[in-house]
């Protein structure tokens, strides 16, 4: 009896609390009592800056975490900014969401060069190759490029003077409320700051983010863990055994298991090793009606509903596997040998496990004891931030994003890969990724991945170090958000049509 009336009650506190929260996101929508302002860090309480230091999940301050946040807002030169929301309701101490934006010359490609921190190519002195830049306006073609590189420095450092702050990268994003998951109070607040940043700063016309992708390793983790089912059971399964995995024969074995598997790691594959009729420059189709800012038709553009021209050639498939096996190799040579690391039976399961490691298995909790408390005390996430961290003071381990031949062998698959699960990849019509259907779903255009754009430890473990640009097009965002919301329409870049095209960019 006592149980059912547990039940009763549960139920009755769970339809309450829906209730509630129902009350609150439309209170929350119609932006009664919320207030946006920018805080600064000359007048601005350290209190609240500690309360949107411990919320950053995104880009996560270094230690001393206020030093880090002195670093990021204080440069005048660099054009920092943090905007929050506040409520009258609940005072200007208590944020609720928080959002950071740099001004740039151009659409950023690096949030190591935003942040200046140093990459592991400029400790090591070697840069390797990066996407090239498509010019943004027609007539600047032969000019110097203002695109900045995976390096944090202009691509062609000797091309004085700066160019002119025309854009703004919202780089990160975060709720300090723990009880307003679920409340979009984001989009809101984009939509604030843009109108804000164009009365400042009449020069802005270009919008656009910065974004990470976080659910892109553990995706590849699963279609790999796909394909190496299929390799298990095919013919070759018992001779693969006694050969390397970096062998020819394992490469072309698994190749075919990619083809056969329906995988999506690269897109669809064809199946035979020609060149598909129609595929290879369809990007230039002058069929294919592009939209956006009419003065920067070279680069801003982009296309609805677009979707790969052919499928991947098998030919193209096996390059692709034996670049990431070379890198592979190139990887394991360089960094120190992990005896815990488990058996691989192929590279793309090396690689999977290069870029997130699989984490030891947690030690059995101890035997329950009558003194111990029933429930383990939270960590003060105010406190926590003043922690010292295990690693700091230590020198920078290399990793492998550190190893230059890797990650340009690494460049073209990864990319490929990246530009199919955002666009390709669909929960319930919507876009997989949970980032890509925020911004979509806002009117964001999907324009460009960009490679080695994070170069840490958790930009690796997320999404091999790439980051993605949603371009907001003042002109479009509507029209863009219905087309989702009715007809699951993604518009995408011209930068992203180029690479399932098989084309750089």
């Amino acid at each position: 009896a006592l149980t059912e009336w547990c039940e009763e009650r549960l139920t009755a506190l769970r339809v309450l609390d829906s209730h509630c929260f129902g009350l609150l996101k439309r209170w929350m929508k119609h932006g009664e009592g919320i207030v946006m302002r920018e805080l600064r860090w000359d007048d601005c309480a350290p209190g609240i800056l500690e309360k949107v230091i411990a919320a950053e999940v995104v880009h996560p301050f270094a230690y001393p975490a206020l030093n880090s946040m002195r670093e990021r807002l204080q440069p005048t030169g660099r054009h920092r900014h943090l905007f929050c929301f506040f409520h009258e309701g609940i005072g200007f101490e208590e944020p609720l969401i928080a959002v950071q934006v740099s001004l740039m010359p151009s659409i950023a490609d690096s949030v190591d060069a935003i942040l200046k921190r140093p990459t592991a190519f400029e400790r090591t002195g070697v840069r390797p190759a990066v996407n090239a830049s498509l010019p943004e306006d027609p007539s600047e073609a032969e000019g110097p490029s203002t695109r900045c590189s995976v390096t944090g420095r202009p691509s062609n450092e000797a091309s004085p003077p700066q160019p002119t702050n025309n854009t703004a990268i919202f780089y990160s994003i975060n709720s300090t409320q723990v009880g307003l998951k679920g409340v979009d109070l984001g989009n809101s607040l984009i939509k604030a700051v843009v109108k804000h940043l164009k009365g400042v700063y009449p020069t802005l016309d270009t919008f656009s983010t910065l974004s990470p992708i976080p659910g892109y390793v553990s995706w590849l983790r699963s279609e790999v863990a796909k394909t190496s089912a299929v390799l298990n059971r095919g013919p070759d399964a018992e001779v693969l055994k006694s050969c390397s995995v970096f062998s020819e024969q394992a490469l072309r074995a698994l190749t075919n298991a990619v083809a056969s598997s329906g995988s999506g790691i690269f897109g669809p594959c064809a199946t035979s090793l020609a060149k598909p009729t129609g595929s290879g420059d369809e990007v230039d189709d002058p069929r294919i009606e592009w939209e956006g800012s009419t003065d920067h038709v070279a680069e801003k553009s982009f296309v609805r509903n677009a979707e790969p021209a052919a499928p991947v050639r098998i030919s193209e498939v096996q390059d692709w596997l034996r670049s990431i096996a070379v890198a592979v190799q190139a990887i394991n040579l360089a960094l120190p040998a992990n005896d815990s690391a488990p058996p691989h039976n192929n590279v793309l399961e090396a690689l999977v496990d290069l870029l997130a490691p699989p984490q030891p298995k947690a030690a059995p909790p101890p035997e329950f004891k009558e003194s111990a408390p029933f429930r383990k005390k939270k960590k003060d996430p105010i406190a926590a931030i003043y922690e010292i961290p295990k690693e700091y003071g230590k020198p920078p381990k290399l990793e492998w994003w550190g190893v230059p031949t890797a990650a340009s062998l690494l460049e073209q698959p990864l990319s490929r890969s990246i530009a199919c699960y955002l666009t390709l990849e669909k929960s319930n019509g919507r876009i997989l990724d949970p980032v890509g259907n925020f911004h979509v779903s806002n009117g964001a255009v999907m324009f460009r991945v960009n490679w080695m754009a994070n170069q840490t430890a958790k930009g690796s473990k997320e999404s091999a170090c790439a980051m993605v640009n949603y371009w907001y097009d003042l002109d479009n965002i509507t029209v863009n958000a219905r087309a989702y919301e009715l007809g699951r329409s993604v518009p995408v870049g011209r930068p992203i049509q180029l690479l399932w095209n098989g084309r750089s960019v």
